[in-house]
């Protein structure tokens, strides 16, 4: 291990550590706890957060295990890493990150309408809050519960309180940066919301997701050659990363490329997205075509759960205003989590202008 000056280049300390491979653990923390003391020694003013060490190596591994499937992010990936979650809290009921990341598994499978948040949100609910007591002092319970406050209660402010109190307990925890960024992407801080994904970016630049959701920054900014950038370093990363997928519909949506909409997204059994080929058919011209996406639609909701947002997409592209919001209101309800970004996503702005928008963004506690 060794330590350098950054800006000069000048060799601070360094040393070797030899030990066997028992307890990996125990070395982790002998050799974090010298560069805290070395810190301490050249730079008095800073201040080190210290975390106790994992106490169980089995634990840990089958939770990172879990937490690599997590960051695939496909309905798939997801449901294995839920499953994972659920085997490890039972082996092991006092160790909190199970908890947590089964509530973060669930909330993103609810966040693009995989499964239907309303009836996850008890779960979800349960494991985030159960994660927060097992440990407060964890940057990653606090970020979760601040999750589960804001995208599923809509209390803002007390998730806001939560993502603030992570980063003070771990400044360095990625995932707390990303999840404030977001909520305050809710409530239109573009400029926060930006910063914080920048530094989640820095922490962890080998994330699909924050570099999909840089792209999707600059696309609510009308930035769509940034957004462009953004969707292909995610795509480098992850080559078929759904949420990417998904925003680069979005992008070539309101950029009015409609058949390029329908060419990227065609192969998907997304229903979010099968709405938003039904809206670039219908604005291409082809109300045929967009009406069978919705018979497709309504196909699937036989077999699995179908969030309303879908058909709220085709909805808004064919300008059936009516059936537009009665599918939004019932995706509000089911809490589809992407209704959440209603204030500031131009695929809804037709809808501004009609006062149920407003009711609409009450619900979710956001203003116009």
């Amino acid at each position: 291990a060794q330590a350098i000056q950054a800006e000069s280049g000048h060799h601070l300390w360094s040393e070797t550590f030899r030990r066997e491979l028992k307890d990996i653990f125990a070395i982790q923390e002998e050799i974090a706890q010298t560069i805290a003391d070395l810190l301490r020694l050249r730079i008095p003013e800073a201040h080190v957060a210290q975390r106790p060490p994992e106490l169980n190596l089995s634990a840990y591994t089958a939770y990172l295990r879990a937490r690599f499937l997590i960051h695939q992010q496909s309905p798939e990936a997801l449901q294995s890493a839920l499953e994972q979650l659920r085997t490890l809290s039972t082996a092991f009921p006092e160790y909190a990150p199970a908890y947590s990341g089964m509530a973060v598994a669930s909330g993103l499978l609810a966040q693009f309408g995989a499964v239907s948040g309303r009836q996850a949100y008890p779960e979800i609910k349960a494991n985030a809050e159960r994660g927060y007591a097992l440990d407060p002092r964890s940057g990653e319970t606090c970020t979760v519960l601040g999750g589960l406050r804001g995208w599923f209660e809509y209390q803002w402010d007390e998730a806001n309180h939560l993502y603030d109190r992570a980063l003070e307990l771990q400044p360095g925890h990625a995932p707390a940066h990303m999840f404030r960024a977001m909520a305050l992407l809710c409530q239109g801080d573009f400029a926060a919301a930006e910063a914080g994904l920048r530094r989640a970016m820095e922490l962890d630049p080998l994330s699909a997701s924050d570099c999909a959701r840089m792209a999707y920054v600059h696309y609510l900014k009308g930035d769509y050659s940034a957004a462009t950038e953004h969707l292909q370093r995610s795509f480098e990363l992850d080559r078929d990363y759904p949420e990417a997928r998904f925003y680069r519909g979005l992008l070539q949506f309101q950029q009015q490329h409609y058949d390029a909409v329908i060419q990227s997204l065609s192969p998907s059994n997304s229903p979010l997205e099968i709405g938003l080929i039904a809206a670039a058919h219908a604005r291409e011209g082809r109300p045929s075509q967009a009406e069978e996406c919705i018979a497709r639609l309504r196909q699937l909701a036989k077999q699995l759960y179908v969030t309303p947002l879908a058909e709220g997409f085709a909805a808004i592209g064919m300008e059936d205003f009516d059936l537009a919001f009665l599918r939004l209101d019932e995706a509000v309800e089911d809490k589809t989590n992407f209704t959440n970004l209603i204030a500031v996503e131009p695929f809804f702005h037709p809808l501004r202008a009609d006062r149920r928008f407003a009711k609409l963004l009450k619900k979710l506690n956001l203003k116009v």
